[in-house]
């Protein structure tokens, strides 16, 4: 499995990675991480829980795996990992791992393996988890502002009813959806993410946040 260490990628086996979580409360799994900063974020205000970011772009990662390394060395508390990877092909070192998985504003490939609810994509985020992991997700486009993009992409109109429509293909992994909400733009705000923010101050815009469970 590939990390980062400042700007270098490096590899560890399944053995080193459970040498490093070992001991913490809970692993966090942040995919489609981007730059990262959720994940610098929530580590450096959460030292007791461990969280691993995961994006197929390593230099989006850079700043942040840079400002992780300088924590570590002042605190000497290693809880977090920058991965570089993608969900299409997911280490297997990261299988059964995560007590939380987040996928927040994911876009690409992605993004339209979740909404489509593509058979691959759904099996590697079960694979990621393990039994009662939380999984959240937050994604949505501007159906209004972008039709093109939903006919280039083969996009489904969102809707409540459109995600419990696919619910049962979520179920075929042993991911019960729980909970499906709309996040209007003062919603998106509250997230911690440079992405939403963006988008809270942009056009006015409908978001769904889902809430699943794995089995």
């Amino acid at each position: 499995m590939k990390i980062l260490v400042n700007k270098k990628q490096q590899d560890i086996n399944r053995h080193q990675l459970q040498s490093r979580i070992n001991g913490f409360m809970s692993v966090s799994l942040d995919i489609g991480t981007g730059s990262g900063k959720t994940v610098y974020n929530n580590a450096a205000k959460k030292p007791a829980n461990f969280y691993i970011g995961l994006d197929s772009c390593a230099q989006g990662m850079f700043e942040n795996s840079v400002r992780m390394t300088k924590i570590e060395k002042k605190s000497k508390i290693a809880n977090a990992l920058f991965v570089v990877s993608s969900i299409e092909h997911p280490p297997e070192e990261l299988f059964g791992t995560a007590d939380t998985i987040t996928v927040i504003l994911p876009w690409g490939s992605l993004r339209d393996g979740i909404i489509k609810a593509d058979p691959q994509i759904v099996s590697n985020l079960r694979l990621l988890g393990k039994k009662k992991t939380q999984l959240f997700v937050l994604t949505g486009y501007d159906q209004n502002n972008e039709p093109s993009e939903l006919i280039k992409r083969d996009l489904p109109v969102l809707s409540m009813d459109y995600f419990k429509t696919i619910a049962p293909h979520y179920y075929k992994h042993k991911i019960r959806l729980d909970d499906v909400k709309t996040i209007d733009n003062n919603g998106l705000k509250q997230i911690d993410s440079d992405w939403a923010k963006r988008l809270a101050y942009g056009t006015e815009r409908t978001m769904y946040a889902l809430s699943f469970d794995y089995e």
